[in-house]
């Protein structure tokens, strides 16, 4: 690389690491009741719900200061029966349709799981084993949606094959 008359390379050297002095061991962390190292886990999640509480409060401010003022102005009137009766409808509705929605959607996720395919056979391998006990997670739900079913069918053709 050719170089200039004004510009200047500087080098610093580099030591090889086995010329370097050996380091000093390092102390083991202590360890606090929670598991983690600085203060636990517990208060990490406690910080992260008081700020999660602020963040909510902050966004919503605008729906609570407009709450408190029709509180209020219906007070002011002498007609807070109203402003409550107003209020009870709109939970009473709120509650019936998220139970009525929650119904529903049980009744789906449960026909879905009732006619869903079996689950393929699965090998002796490790990471079928892996894949065998996640699907054993929901449990007995499994156990009442085919097997059963195919077998009577399949005992019903049997017979009226043997029939014949």
């Amino acid at each position: 690389m050719p170089s200039s008359p004004g510009l200047r390379v500087a080098f610093t050297l580099v030591r090889i690491p086995s010329d370097l002095p050996p380091r000093p061991p390092r102390r083991p962390r202590e360890r606090s009741a929670a598991g983690s190292g600085r203060g636990g886990n517990r208060s990490r999640i406690v910080l992260a719900a008081a700020l999660g509480a602020v963040v909510v409060l902050f966004l919503s401010a605008r729906t609570l200061a407009s709450f408190y003022v029709d509180l209020l102005w219906f007070d002011g009137l002498g007609r807070s029966d109203v402003f409550w009766g107003v209020l009870w409808a709109k939970v009473q509705l709120a509650l019936g349709f998220s139970l009525v929605f929650a119904l529903i959607s049980f009744a789906m996720m449960t026909l879905a799981d009732r006619l869903a395919p079996p689950p393929p056979l699965l090998s002796n391998n490790p990471e079928d084993q892996v894949t065998l006990r996640y699907q054993s997670i929901p449990g007995g739900r499994r156990r009442l949606r085919q097997p059963e079913a195919g077998g009577r069918v399949h005992d019903l053709q049997l017979r009226h094959a043997g029939d014949r």
